[in-house]
């Protein structure tokens, strides 16, 4: 019995010691595995809107194209028209308290939305439909626009020393790459093989919980102010020169890591 024990510990040392290395750190690897949780639902609950709007909702209508084109233009419009101020607000508040309030306000609408399409379809009509939809895809991405630089500028606390900074930064943009392509193909099968109702729950479930991982990062205290939250990255930092203008003023844009 204790020869037969042995193998276990080492076997997670291997697979264990590997993994930590990979992602820097604990608190990096709990913020990268909400954001690729995150990312891939984010993917496959739009595609699984597109495609509600096209099979579903308009399905034979000549207005179909247009009908499933609002649901890109939501998303557009909320980059266009929140992103830009997103980060100077970002910088003032708590940063954490930022991920958490933008997840539980996603996870709350995608919720509210799985279960309203368990209403029959002739409930309301397709003009209110669609209209719930473009609406709750513009708060979704809206609110994206705070967790993302919310999320960059905590890399940025979480994350020491200028060489595992942009090691976290490749890590983030391979997965949000690899998420593109993961997350559309799935939106398909969850649709016609479970149904509509219960691919948009089980989105809203596994990627929206207010428990997420960006909830139990922990951040350390300021050098000379025990116990209060570190400083935002914009005190600390201050991207000069041609190093500024690459990247945006901005710290919660990235800049650390041109700093």
């Amino acid at each position: 019995m204790r020869q037969s024990a042995g193998p276990g510990p080492r076997w997670r040392v291997v697979i264990v010691r590997p993994l930590r290395t990979a992602l820097i750190n604990r608190n990096y690897a709990k913020l990268w595995y909400g954001q690729a949780v995150s990312t891939i639902g984010d993917y496959a609950f739009d595609t699984t809107l597109v495609l509600w709007v096209a099979t579903i909702l308009a399905r034979g209508r000549a207005w179909a194209p247009a009908a499933v084109s609002g649901v890109l233009l939501a998303v557009g419009a909320a980059v266009l028209l929140v992103g830009p101020f997103a980060g100077v607000f970002v910088d003032r508040w708590n940063r954490r308290g930022t991920m958490l309030r933008t997840e539980v306000i996603r996870g709350v609408l995608t919720g509210l939305l799985a279960i309203a399409s368990f209403l029959p379809t002739h409930v309301l009509p397709i003009w209110a439909w669609l209209t719930v939809i473009y609406a709750v895809v513009f708060i979704l991405n809206a609110a994206g626009q705070f967790f993302g630089p919310a999320r960059f500028a905590t890399i940025g606390d979480i994350v020491t020393g200028e060489a595992d900074r942009a090691r976290a930064a490749g890590i983030g943009q391979a997965t949000t790459a690899t998420a593109t392509i993961i997350g559309p193909p799935l939106a398909a099968p969850l649709l016609f093989t479970v149904g509509l109702q219960w691919a948009l729950l089980f989105n809203a479930m596994s990627t929206r919980s207010p428990s997420s991982p960006s909830g139990r990062l922990r951040s350390g205290p300021t050098p000379g102010r025990p116990g209060k939250p570190s400083a935002r990255l914009g005190q600390r930092r201050a991207c000069a020169g041609s190093s500024s203008l690459a990247c945006g003023s901005s710290p919660a844009t990235g800049c650390w890591s041109r700093c």
